[in-house]
């Protein structure tokens, strides 16, 4: 046997360079399998610290698994940023005290030495919220930076079929009518001065509230509406919001907002300037006809608006209520009748040449009193108008013709028998009491 292997021997020449040959080839993928399998181990590492850190409800740990610019989708809902992720921890958190939750089957697909996929299912448990999914899948991309693995992108759902949190028992919360009627609306959003009127009415059933909004923002005017009442799922206030340019959001709030003179909170998910938008509302009603609405992200204001009441008031029409005689400055006569309608909110106007209706439009702080009338002719006018301090009504209108629409000014100036009502400062005509 010693023989075999001496020096020059045809066996020994062939089984060395062999080996040599191999060996080589054999180190890269030995390496690897030790490069993944460290990988595996801190990532192991960072799906215990994420469990740990949610049962210990410590929602800034929880968001620091996750990447400053990262995006996750939380059942329909879009999150941008490691902020957006500590406010929805801290929310679910503060809604469910008690909540726990465990990760299953977690397995994970090296890409790189600093990329891999992460999937997995998840179950919570002692939720204090009613509606709550109690298990889910997800999948995630981690991604290492400046030496520590974080969350880039995931996805998470609840699973089809199990069983939600028990519904609410009990009574559920009022919505309330503290926000009923209409308001001047002032502030900034996004660092944009913004002005403008809200109407809030309630429904027919009285168990949720519409809201309609005009705000002035960058030289535009926008609109939008929204609705407010009880989710019967989880028992809690919500308001779901749509606005013309295509934003649209959901706040839901802790407990009942605006009750007595307090301070709500709550979390508004959607849509603001184009952009996915997660962030805390704090709305504070300083005074019955005042209350402060603040959106925070990362506690920055994105959203800053302060709503006063307008309150209701007299018609300023009613200096033409009764009968009249109108003298057409062309010297033509015809009646006139002005009369209060039944909801008390407005006055109708009937005559032989027109008829209209005179209400007071609250949102229009310089000139409040509005007129719509038909003519004969087929015209039709919108004016608005203002009660001076000497007793005259001044204001603007437009006249809409089959050839066109123009401008003009309006002018009644108390007289001995009625009011001299002069347009454009030369059309001179007469309403006088009968």
């Amino acid at each position: 046997m010693k023989q075999l292997f001496h020096k020059g021997s045809p066996a020994m020449n062939y089984r060395l360079p062999l080996a040599i040959l191999i060996w080589p080839l054999l180190i890269p993928s030995l390496l690897a399998q030790d490069d993944n399998a460290a990988i595996e181990r801190e990532l192991q590492e960072r799906v215990s610290d994420w469990q740990s850190h949610f049962n210990a409800h410590d929602a800034a740990k929880v968001a620091e698994q996750y990447a400053v610019d990262c995006d996750v989708l939380h059942d329909g809902q879009p999150r941008s940023s490691r902020s957006e992720m500590e406010v929805e921890y801290r929310k679910h958190f503060t809604d469910n005290p008690n909540v726990t939750t465990k990760l299953h089957n977690v397995k994970h697909r090296v890409l790189s030495g600093s990329l891999a996929i992460e999937s997995g299912t998840w179950t919570e448990s002692n939720h204090s919220a009613a509606g709550m999914a109690t298990a889910g899948s997800y999948t995630c991309v981690y991604e290492k930076r400046d030496g520590t693995w974080v969350i880039v992108h995931e996805r998470a759902w609840p699973i089809k079929d199990l069983p939600l949190t028990a519904k609410p028992t009990g009574e559920l919360p009022t919505i309330g009518n503290y926000l009923w009627g209409d308001w001047h609306v002032s502030g900034s959003i996004s660092g944009s001065e913004v002005r403008g009127s809200m109407s809030v009415r309630p429904t027919a059933d009285g168990k949720a509230q519409f809201y309609e909004w005009e705000m002035e923002r960058d030289g535009a005017t926008k609109h939008g509406s929204a609705i407010g009442g009880i989710d019967p799922v989880t028992g809690s206030v919500m308001e779901t919001a749509h606005a013309a340019d295509g934003d649209h959001w959901v706040t839901r709030w802790e407990g009942e907002p605006l009750k007595g003179l307090s301070t709500a909170k709550g979390v508004r998910s959607g849509r603001l300037d184009g952009r996915p938008f997660l962030g805390a509302v704090t709305v504070e009603r300083t005074s019955e006809n005042r209350f402060t609405y603040r959106v925070g992200d990362n506690d920055q204001a994105v959203i800053d608006i302060v709503f006063e009441r307008i309150e209701p008031s007299e018609n300023l029409w009613s200096f033409l209520e009764g009968i009249w005689e109108f003298t057409g400055s062309d010297g033509a006569t015809s009646s006139f009748r002005l009369e209060r309608d039944k909801s008390g909110l407005a006055f109708v106007g009937s005559g032989n040449r027109f008829c209209g209706i005179f209400g007071m439009n609250a949102s229009n702080r310089e000139y409040p009193m509005l007129a719509m009338g038909i003519h004969e002719g087929e015209e039709y006018s919108t004016g608005n108008w203002k009660r001076n301090d000497d007793g005259s009504v001044a204001g603007n209108f437009t006249m809409f013709r089959p050839a066109g629409e123009t401008e003009h000014s309006g002018l009644f100036e108390p007289i001995e028998d009625g009011y001299r009502y002069t347009i454009d400062g030369k059309n001179v005509n007469y309403l006088r009491r009968k």
